[in-house]
């Protein structure tokens, strides 16, 4: 499993709007995945090892798998989704449209 470290700075290399961010060397490893669209807001399941990210443009939800470093698969929602909430207990993941 990751450090929150290492999962902060691979959280917002995923929002592409963000070009500065603080000195990568501070958090160690960096990973950089490609998410095509239009990124919006991102949840960690712990649980999981995974990362859920809303995709306003593709009206989709991404799931990322952090093993992989890669989209693994999408779950199509309603028009632009955006804030996104995972439940204390991991068990369902909450898409504001």
């Amino acid at each position: 499993m990751r450090s929150p470290g290492n999962f902060l700075v691979m959280l917002i290399l995923l929002s592409v709007w963000l070009t500065h961010v603080a000195n990568a060397q501070e958090f160690g490893e960096v990973s950089f995945i490609p998410i095509p669209g239009t990124p919006h807001d991102v949840v960690y399941d712990v649980q999981r090892d995974r990362a859920y990210v809303s995709n306003r443009s593709l009206n989709q939800i991404d799931i990322v798998s952090l093993d992989a470093l890669s989209v693994e698969s999408s779950i199509s929602v309603g028009d632009w989704p955006s804030g996104l909430a995972i439940t204390p207990d991991y068990s369902q993941l909450i898409v504001a449209i």
